[in-house]
């Protein structure tokens, strides 16, 4: 008998090992650096002319991703002290090398312009002409990210509050004029018990002015559907923030500082899409917008599945993902939702015993899941049970929470929900040899950190499925 062994493919672990200059050849060799060179460089050739190799900068910033250096003053100091990382980076013997307030500037160009996901973006449009990324099955999660400076309770704690100005150096200049505070919570005003009839009507005026009053993405989730990416981005909170996420032992963990929103390709391994956000946006509304950023960007693309775990179980993200074409597969949060009248707690029906139906296909053109008579049915002591219906069909439109294609506990539901933990996988890597973890910058310059970790790890994932697919080539 002949044992046949599968060809080991190359992977990132091998990239990684390989010298610097056949390294970062192959990684940058398909990076157009174009549209951020239009952004950060000099428009005019008024004034003093440029100094700096920008572009040695930007590659600079990336390798220093892939080379673990945590932070700017590290990577400037391998820059002065060995000259083949200098050439790695692509500084020429005749450039001077930039000074620390030289990266802050480009931090704020590269922040003010979120060029660096437009790069990212390009990469991901070549993968997937390359046929590197398949896009049938996307996965969405969320990873925290902590903000290098303590949080504003830790700071007042630690530092001694300023000395109040004196009376006679306030003039009336400085005086201004307070600014309107928002339209306070009416729910706390009220006495319990039921209200009477008159008070019912000024009570929902009060409530609707109130979250009129509230930013964006404190209202409901609802009203972010007819509003296109465009007008939500603004509204993104960015500042560095307090959160909290249970883990996988069932303690809680605390955080101060962002989140990382992204949809991952479930076989590529890709993230296809990506958010930056403060910690204590959830991730129920954040899903719209990111869905929405991602049909823009990629309009080509046909997705089948989009799966998520409980945090995103609200139903204007199901409904944002059936505006995709594809199928939601949440994990359901149960909260005080109870299975309606002949259906389990997995929503499928039950016979007069309790026996749940099994699941058998799905019917595309009339959007119906199809359920055949359980096993127990046919030794059911009870005498209709000649009268029992053989077969049942349920219109997913009618609770696409409840109803999901395939149906919940279904064989193929759990063999396809399985896929979801690529995305975890992704964010392993991404904080274990990509540096997203922390942040040393705030707020929009955190976002910064957080795209050239993304866009780092892109490049390098297409480099390696690249010199796959040379190789396979090769031998064939």
């Amino acid at each position: 008998m002949y044992s046949i062994r599968q060809e080991e493919l190359f992977s990132l672990q091998e990239l990684m090992e390989m010298s610097p200059d056949d390294k970062y050849g192959l990684i940058f060799s398909e990076l157009d650096l174009a549209p951020a060179l239009r952004v950060v460089n000099k428009q005019t050739h008024r004034g003093r002319p440029e100094e700096l190799n920008t572009a040695a900068m930007i590659y600079a910033l990336l390798i220093s991703k892939i080379e673990r250096i945590p932070t700017t003053k590290d990577m400037l100091r391998r820059l002065k002290s060995s000259v083949e990382f200098r050439m790695t980076c692509r500084f020429r013997g005749s450039d001077a090398l930039p000074s620390e307030a030289s990266f802050s500037r480009l931090y704020t160009k590269l922040a003010d312009s979120g060029v660096l996901w437009t790069l990212h973006e390009q990469m991901i449009r070549r993968a997937y002409a390359a046929g590197f990324i398949s896009g049938d099955i996307l996965c969405m999660d969320s990873s925290h990210i902590e903000a290098d400076e303590n949080s504003p309770a830790r700071k007042k704690a630690k530092t001694a509050a300023p000395d109040t100005p004196h009376p006679a150096l306030i003039t009336e200049a400085a005086v201004s004029v307070p600014a309107p505070s928002p339209v306070a919570d009416p729910r706390k005003q009220y006495k319990r018990g039921r209200p009477k009839a008159e008070d019912m009507e000024r009570r929902r005026q009060e409530r609707a002015a109130w979250e009129a009053s509230l930013p964006l993405f404190e209202r409901k989730i609802e009203e972010m559907l007819p509003l296109p990416f465009e007008d939500l981005q603004p509204h993104i909170p960015k500042d560095p923030s307090s959160s909290s996420k249970t883990g996988s032992d069932g303690k809680q963990k605390w955080w101060y500082g962002y989140k990382l929103h992204a949809l991952a390709d479930s076989k590529s391994q890709y993230l296809v899409s990506a958010l930056f956000s403060s910690a204590h946006v959830s991730d129920g509304r954040i899903a719209i917008p990111l869905l929405k950023k991602f049909t823009g960007d990629l309009p080509n693309w046909s997705v089948r599945h989009v799966l998520a775990d409980a945090g995103y179980d609200f139903m204007a993200v199901y409904k944002q993902v059936r505006e995709m074409n594809a199928w939601p597969l949440i994990d359901f949060n149960e909260r005080s939702d109870k299975p309606p009248e002949g259906y389990n707690e997995q929503f499928s029906p039950i016979c007069e015993k309790g026996h749940a139906f099994v699941y058998d296909s799905f019917d595309a053109q009339y959007k119906r899941l199809k359920f055949t008579r359980p096993k127990e049915c046919a030794t059911c002591p009870l005498p209709s049970k000649d009268q029992c219906q053989k077969i049942k069909k349920i219109k997913v439109g009618q609770d696409l929470r409840r109803f999901t294609v395939p149906a919940r506990a279904s064989q193929s539901y759990e063999e396809t929900y399985d896929q979801r933990t690529a995305v975890e996988r992704i964010f392993a890597y991404l904080k274990e040899y990509y540096g997203l973890g922390r942040s040393e910058h705030r707020g929009k310059r955190a976002e910064v950190d957080a795209a050239l970790s993304v866009l780092s790890y892109t490049l390098c994932r297409f480099a390696v499925d690249r010199k796959n697919s040379q190789s396979q080539k090769q031998a064939s």
